[in-house]
């Protein structure tokens, strides 16, 4: 199952979704037609489960960030470190970046939905256990964890989305001084 999803997620990075072709990645993964579809019965199965895993490596690498006891780092530079964090990722793994924002399939949702909603709650409970605390010592503003998150990662989102699609063209790392200067000042409350 890892090899196969290995070798897919190479064979879609340099093919894209549409023209991969699963005799390409079975003979990549050196697994059996059978072993192959007893684990991804469909081209979309493939494809979704790869785009979970890809979600899950970008929640483990933000997370990262987040470890540790809250009171070790002070709340503009966690703020800092996510923002930098987000744009590394999406600079250093920029192929992998755009199959999740680019490839995703609606169809895909339904094929994986358990597993992503395990994902994504694991992640937001781990991301409210680190804010939570800096809202009650009055360090952070006290808004909803969807409008904060939107504040804190909305900006920098829009700028890497727009660096993927080729609308930009230099990378979006480049404005990450101001992009957290931005976030500090929209989310941490000044003495």
């Amino acid at each position: 199952r890892e090899r196969i999803l290995a070798a897919a997620c190479a064979h879609f990075l340099e093919h894209g979704f549409e023209e991969a072709r699963i005799s390409a990645i079975r003979a990549a993964a050196g697994v059996s037609n059978g072993s192959f579809f007893h684990h991804f019965p469909t081209k979309d199965a493939l494809g979704a489960h790869v785009y979970l895993a890809i979600v899950a490596d970008y929640q483990a690498s933000m997370l990262d960030v987040l470890g540790g006891p809250p009171a070790l780092v002070e709340t503009p530079i966690a703020i800092e470190r996510l923002i930098r964090r987000h744009l590394a990722w999406v600079v250093g793994q920029r192929e992998r970046a755009a199959y999740v924002f680019n490839a995703s399939r609606t169809e895909w949702a339904g094929l994986v939905r358990e597993q992503l909603n395990a994902l994504n709650t694991r992640f937001l409970d781990a991301f409210e256990a680190w804010r939570l605390p800096r809202v009650e010592a009055g360090e952070l503003v006290d808004i909803d964890r969807g409008t904060f998150i939107a504040q804190l990662l909305g900006p920098t989102q829009m700028m890497c989305r727009r660096w993927l699609a080729g609308h930009d063209a230099l990378p979006p790392d480049r404005s990450a001084d101001t992009l957290v200067a931005c976030a500090i000042r929209g989310l941490v409350i000044s003495d």
